[in-house]
């Protein structure tokens, strides 16, 4: 019952930040999973990939030899798609499982402990997956943030947004069949850049798994902070991580600076709309459930939490796009703020 952790990491003068957290990272799965395979898929600029080599050979040294498999991809597209990546850690495996990780990710250990299980499940049901929700903690808080889970767990609960951003339900750290994966296609190489391609794999999982019927609604893209007010494919793809939240069965991500208007980023509206074509193809003509107003999970305070505040990039994006949209009144409305507050 080998296991496979995948890594995409692409490591490039803006993402230099990565090599410091390859230990923090490593630490964390490879002393919880000890049995496993852990893959890195290494790409990026050459300088930055040898520093991040010279890291991770440091860590095999400490290591069994074989536990820690460093797979270079020498031909990384532009922009980088981790999709991609992970299709090449998936060719690289031995394991019958495959669990998908990024760099910037701790796990509980509640998370981890309950792998074995996972495991077990997929054994009897191949077509099974598990999807594990993320914390996306605050910049302040991810520089003194150890191990400290159970806290991280509690803010969220205590609605402390000084801590946690947000939470992320669809993710794509996601525990499957390898095989199962592999008649599925694996990640479609065709998203390049960010957003997409985990959501359109995580689509093509809950139709083969049918765990949670899909709904009318399921084309709608409706994200919410509030998971009750999620609709469309955010809803269902929620229900397979809600009951591993409420198990305290999560990651944290370690915030980092984002370069804006990368070509990274702007390629996820091409990359979403590319998504819901998939999507569309994908349904098909299978049968819709009737959309119901039913809680997702147990927990009826996560279903009723007030949003957590906006992200400073959040907060960024509406006022550039207020800006664009109409100057004269932005700047008539930044200074009667200002004259509000004097």
């Amino acid at each position: 019952m080998l296991l496979s952790v995948i890594y995409p990491v692409h490591v490039t003068r803006e993402s230099k930040y990565i090599i410091d957290r390859i230990n923090k990272c490593l630490s964390n799965t490879i002393n919880c999973l000890p049995h496993a395979e852990h893959i890195i898929v290494l790409s990026g600029d050459i300088k930055y990939t040898q520093a991040a080599e010279e890291k991770l050979e440091i860590i095999q040294n400490q290591l069994r030899k074989s536990s820690l498999k460093i797979c270079h991809w020498s031909t990384p597209t532009t922009p980088y798609s981790p999709g991609t990546a992970r299709n090449v850690g998936i060719e690289a495996s031995q394991g019958e499982h495959l669990l998908f990780w990024d760099i910037d990710l701790l796990g509980s250990p509640e998370l981890f402990s309950a792998i074995p299980k996972h495991q077990e499940t997929l054994l009897q049901q191949s077509q099974a997956f598990y999807m594990y929700p993320c914390l996306y903690l605050t910049p302040s808080y991810s520089k003194s943030f150890t191990t400290n889970f159970e806290q991280a767990y509690q803010d969220v609960i205590q609605l402390k947004t000084n801590t946690i951003e947000h939470i992320a339900l669809a993710t794509s750290t996601l525990l499957c069949d390898k095989q199962h994966l592999v008649d599925l296609g694996g990640f479609d190489e065709s998203f390049i850049g960010h957003m997409g391609e985990d959501l359109e794999l995580i689509n093509r999982l809950a139709i083969a798994y049918n765990k949670y019927p899909l709904r009318e609604d399921h084309l709608i893209d409706a994200p919410s902070k509030i998971p009750n007010q999620l609709k469309g494919f955010r809803r269902l793809f929620a229900q397979y991580a809600l009951p591993h939240f409420e198990q305290e069965q999560f990651s944290v991500h370690i915030a980092h600076a984002t370069k804006l208007g990368s070509k990274y980023k702007k390629s996820q509206v091409s990359n979403m709309k590319y998504f819901q074509k998939r999507m569309e193809d994908a349904i098909g003509l299978l049968t819709l459930a009737t959309c119901e107003q039913k809680l997702l999970g147990n927990a009826a305070w996560l279903n009723s939490m007030p949003p957590i505040k906006l992200t400073a990039l959040e907060r960024w994006k509406k006022k550039w796009q207020k800006l664009r949209r109409d100057p004269p009144l932005f700047f008539k409305d930044m200074f009667a703020k200002r004259k509000q507050n004097d």
